[in-house]
């Protein structure tokens, strides 16, 4: 006895469609790569090298700087422009408006100097301690920007830096050991250890005085 046909599946049309249009945007995208392998090879594609890189990031900050300043120091910025200084001053607080003066800074010396990425640990970790120690500082002797806003005038960060060690040391030791924090990120950006800290405060004087030191100070360095 032959067995009944069987029965057709249901969502015939929608299972057409779909391995249709898998199958056009298969063509495309191999037509796509055989384009891209025709323009250039990934063998001889040229990397995007480290100093346009650096050039890339220098000039990004140096935007979100001309942006960030238009919209804490003039009232001409849109909704983007706003709401980023509104997210900026709820996490500083009362350091926004110095921070599009920073961020120039930081731009101009991304700019002019090559990269170094042996030195990025070490700037990374003495920038967090010069940062945390400023927003905690500002926490502390700051006054508030808004009555309503708890966070004070460093905002969330100063908060998170300087209300646990207010309530457990008070004001003044606090301050104390955010000031030793900030000077310890300064020695650690600029690769100064403590001991050298007399050498390299005579050695920028001599350069902004325009003599040379060297010579002066030899006979007095033999004696040490």
């Amino acid at each position: 006895a032959r067995r009944p046909p069987p029965k057709k599946k249901q969502g015939t049309l929608a299972g057409s469609l779909w391995r249709g249009a898998s199958g056009a945007w298969g063509l495309l995208a191999r037509g796509a790569g055989g384009v891209a392998r025709s323009v250039a090879r990934p063998e001889e594609a040229e990397p995007l090298g480290p100093e346009h890189r650096r050039d890339g990031v220098g000039l990004a900050v140096l935007g979100l700087a001309i942006v960030l300043g238009a919209a804490v120091w003039t009232d001409g910025i849109g909704p983007v422009g706003a709401g980023l200084a509104t997210g900026v001053e709820w996490t500083i607080g009362a350091l926004t408006v110095a921070l599009p003066v920073v961020l120039l800074l930081v731009a101009l010396r991304l700019l002019r100097h090559p990269p170094n990425p042996e030195s990025r640990g070490r700037l990374m970790i003495g920038w967090l301690s010069v940062i945390a120690a400023v927003v905690g500082v500002a926490h502390v002797v700051g006054p508030d920007a808004d009555p309503a806003d708890r966070t004070g005038a460093g905002g969330l960060l100063g908060w998170a830096v300087g209300m646990p060690l207010t309530a457990g040391v008070g004001p003044i030791v606090t301050v104390l050991l955010l000031v030793l924090l900030a000077f310890f990120g300064v020695l650690v950006v600029t690769a100064t250890p403590v001991h050298q800290v007399p050498e390299r405060l005579r050695e920028w004087a001599d350069r902004q005085l325009g003599r040379d030191g060297d010579e002066e100070y030899d006979d007095y360095d033999e004696y040490q």
